[in-house]
């Protein structure tokens, strides 16, 4: 059996170095020419499987990842009452989870000067340099690159909204340990993500800096009782995606082959 997360080296290769999407096209072709079962994180990478290479729904079985217990369960310091005047991106530093768009809708907002900041987390990407520069020349932008496991679960518990406007994902895993969280989330329509976040998140189009600011102000402006109805959702949805269930449904895929 052979994972695939996502096609991104194949449909948008400009988001990858060459080199990497070269070898992802060779391995994608070398998969779709065998016998092998493919487990797909999601239905999007699932369809997008079946429509590139024209690969039968019986050679694939859609697996959602799960939640890893450290991000299990929400701290107690996530509230309406203890949300600190700052948001949260979660993710490497790379051209497929459109920083320099978000970093944009963030200025266009105005916030900053309501005293907001945008943290960002995580570590160099290909496009790196580029959400460096532009990070710079804009207000409240801070760049925190990798980050110990206890910090990351305190950033989460305290940010007054999780944005991750990425323009396409296999799965997205921040997005699920952000709800698992207690985050009130704003993520992108494409790819997988309305699969891991279904009615529990806000939906923009990660094409649209306007989009993606008005997101941004539609949580500043939520009503106060809205929010913990938002974020119980959030974290409802995210204990679906539980280890003993992808467990089973791995085991149980790999198995029927026997």
């Amino acid at each position: 059996s052979v994972i695939v997360h996502d096609l991104t080296t194949l449909t948008f290769p400009e988001w990858h170095g060459v080199k990497v999407s070269e070898a992802y096209s060779r391995a994608f072709a070398r998969i779709s020419n065998s016998r092998c079962q493919i487990i797909s994180d999601s239905e999007s990478t699932t369809s997008e499987l079946r429509y590139h290479f024209g690969i039968s729904y019986d050679r694939i079985s859609t697996i959602p990842l799960y939640l890893r217990k450290e991000h299990s369960e929400p701290l107690k310091s996530n509230s309406s009452e203890s949300c600190e005047k700052y948001f949260l991106f979660v993710g490497n530093l790379e051209k497929r989870k459109n920083l320099t768009g978000l970093i944009r809708a963030f200025e266009m907002t105005g916030l900053v000067n309501e005293g907001y900041s945008l943290k960002i987390v995580g570590m160099d990407g290909n496009g790196a340099g580029e959400i460096r520069e532009l990070s710079k020349r804009v207000l409240g932008i801070e760049l925190l690159g990798f980050v110990d496991e206890e910090t990351l679960l305190s950033l989460y518990a305290n940010c007054r909204a999780f944005l991750y406007p990425s323009f396409w994902e296999g799965f997205g895993m921040p997005l699920l340990e952000a709800m698992a969280m207690g985050c009130v989330c704003v993520s992108t329509q494409t790819g997988a993500s309305p699969e891991v976040g279904g009615d529990a998140v806000l939906y923009v189009d990660p094409c649209s800096i306007d989009s993606i600011a008005a997101g941004i102000l539609t949580v500043i402006r939520m009503e106060k009782n809205a929010i913990p109805v938002i974020k119980e959702l959030s974290i409802a949805r995210a204990k679906r995606f539980t280890f003993e269930k992808y467990y089973n449904n791995l085991k149980k895929v790999i198995t029927s082959r026997d």
